[in-house]
């Protein structure tokens, strides 16, 4: 009987942790959202709905680095950072990759932290993706996803600004938003992956 109130207590206790961290995450993400863009209750609604969701990385994406298919274990890391862009537009502003470049080495710049990067691209034009990668000197992982398997499988927030996500070793959601292009979102992501508010990231000073 102890050990089954115990097991019971323990289960209760976690949760309950689980709750709370999930809860200050929205929280965090909240504010960080909204002081890039957007009402409070637009932002709320998106956090709400997407802190502590799973991403679905479909077993068909391909990946490569340049125009080199390479086998990527996305998930073998402590956090996860997905970024999805598609083809509406002009891609090479919506890419940013050399933003991306810096950011990222900053993510990946602790030995303590394994922290996985991957770039989306819902597009058919795999010369021109290519080609961009190319020129912009980016060496990290790229799936350009043809078929739109991501999106099928995550119905995503119809704003660009919300289709960029940290998520944590099970690849659920702990923030949301794009570091590149909202110095808040770098913060946050870089206060919960390194579990503080003072790493400086290699191009700061």
């Amino acid at each position: 009987l102890r050990n089954r109130e115990y097991i019971r207590l323990h289960s209760e206790f976690t949760i309950m942790r689980k709750n709370v961290v999930l809860n200050l995450m929205m929280q965090l993400s909240l504010l960080a959202m909204i002081s890039c863009s957007g009402s409070n209750k637009e932002q709320q609604d998106i956090v709400a709905e997407w802190v502590g969701k799973e991403i679905v990385i479909p077993e068909g994406l391909g990946f490569q680095v340049g125009n080199i298919p390479v086998d990527y274990d996305f998930d073998a890391a402590d956090f996860k950072i997905v970024t999805y862009v598609d083809s509406a537009g002009c891609t090479n502003c919506r890419m940013k990759l050399k933003d991306w470049e810096k950011v990222i080495d900053g993510f990946k710049s602790s030995p303590d932290v394994d922290v996985s990067f991957l770039m989306i691209v819902d597009s058919d034009k795999r010369e021109e993706i290519e080609r961009l990668v190319k020129d912009n000197d980016f060496h990290h992982p790229v799936s350009i996803d043809s078929a739109g398997l991501f999106r099928k499988a995550n119905p995503l927030p119809s704003k660009p600004e919300h289709q960029t996500f940290l998520l944590d070793a099970d690849n659920k959601v702990i923030a949301l938003g794009n570091p590149v292009q909202n110095p808040k979102i770098r913060e946050l992501y870089a206060q919960l992956i390194f579990d503080s508010q003072d790493h400086k990231f290699p191009d700061e000073t």
